[in-house]
């Protein structure tokens, strides 16, 4: 269902497709994603990427299982660690690379530690004393961000194009 002009999609619209492994809507025109839209889904990968300005709800992801949840090129310019809580324990991939985030919280801590493949690239953090933690995360566990580009820094100036793997924890503060 990629690239169809979706504007919105029905809370239970694919409940009942018990087989269902993979949902592609990427492409389309969505701008939210409403509460428990996916519950009852057990997939293995939700492709969400470029649909530009979408919005997500805390609950947005409430009662999904998935194993990959595909954000990217989305426009992204917060992730609240809500939206994510209810896919902790079962993502291990995580694509939210190509969009504005700037800072991402530290609770999602948790959630990048079950992860064997986070797309954090192409997006303007603001390297800085808050997100040491992200710099801490990605020096301890590179093979996570392997095969993509590493997270760069968008500020402050004197950090910006810089790669993680470019800089120091010392660079953070």
């Amino acid at each position: 269902m990629s690239d169809c002009g979706l504007e919105l999609i029905d809370v239970d619209s694919f409940i009942d497709l018990h087989r269902l492994q993979w949902l592609d809507l990427s492409d389309n025109r969505l701008t939210f994603i409403k509460e428990t839209t996916f519950r009852g889904l057990i997939l293995q990968h939700l492709f969400l990427n470029g649909n530009r300005g979408l919005q997500l709800l805390p609950l947005s992801f409430d009662g999904l299982i998935t194993i990959g949840l595909y954000l990217h090129d989305c426009a992204l310019t917060h992730i609240a660690p809500e939206v994510l809580a209810p896919l902790n324990g079962t993502l291990t991939n995580l694509w939210l690379n190509g969009n504005h985030l700037e800072r991402l919280d530290r609770s999602l801590v948790g959630l990048f530690s079950f992860t064997t493949h986070l797309r954090l690239g192409g997006n303007p953090l603001r390297c800085n004393c808050e997100t040491m933690w992200m710099k801490e995360y990605f020096d301890t566990n590179a093979e996570v961000f392997k095969g993509a580009d590493s997270p760069s820094c968008g500020a402050p100036v004197k950090l910006k194009g810089r790669q993680f793997g470019e800089l120091s924890a010392l660079d953070f503060r």
